[in-house]
């Protein structure tokens, strides 16, 4: 909230006698205005700059970042400047690309479900695994039958 001050001025002063007393109060309040998209993309730009370096390849933004302005603030020395605080945040989130996943399936096509699970269990990025397959017959041969479903949590 940006500050506002009031002004007081009376046709007489405190304490002094009159029959008709006239009192004004103003008060005079800044604004600030932004454009909004631009904050948005500006936004954008540097939380894919700070998620960049920790984030390896197969990361993309999920929807939009998300901003809302929390505080603006005017300073007047030397030069008029508006301090504009904000929160941004977005979400990333892994895919696969097709050829990772037919590089996945070709892997365990043919494979028993406890073959397969130790191979997926052992690629990187991988914390947990589950194959939803009989216990005792192999998985298709054919990587047409075989799909993936990748959870992020």
């Amino acid at each position: 909230m940006l500050p506002c001050r009031p002004t007081k001025t009376s046709d007489h002063p405190i304490g002094a006698e009159a029959s008709h007393v006239t009192v004004s109060v103003s008060e005079t309040c800044s604004a600030v205005a932004f454009a909004s998209q631009e904050l948005v993309n500006k936004a954008t730009g540097f939380l894919t700059r700070q998620a960049k370096p920790t984030m390896k390849t197969g990361y993309s933004l999920l929807g939009d970042v998300h901003v809302s302005a929390t505080q603006a603030s005017l300073t007047h020395m030397p030069h008029p400047l508006v301090f504009l605080t904000f929160q941004a945040f977005g979400t990333w989130i892994y895919a696969l690309s097709h050829k990772t996943q037919q590089q996945i399936k070709t892997l365990i096509a043919g494979k028993t479900k406890q073959e397969a699970l130790q191979l997926l269990a052992s690629l990187p990025g991988i914390e947990s695994v589950s194959i939803m397959w009989g216990d005792d017959s192999k998985l298709p041969k054919d990587t047409g039958y075989i799909h993936i479903t990748l959870i992020v949590a």
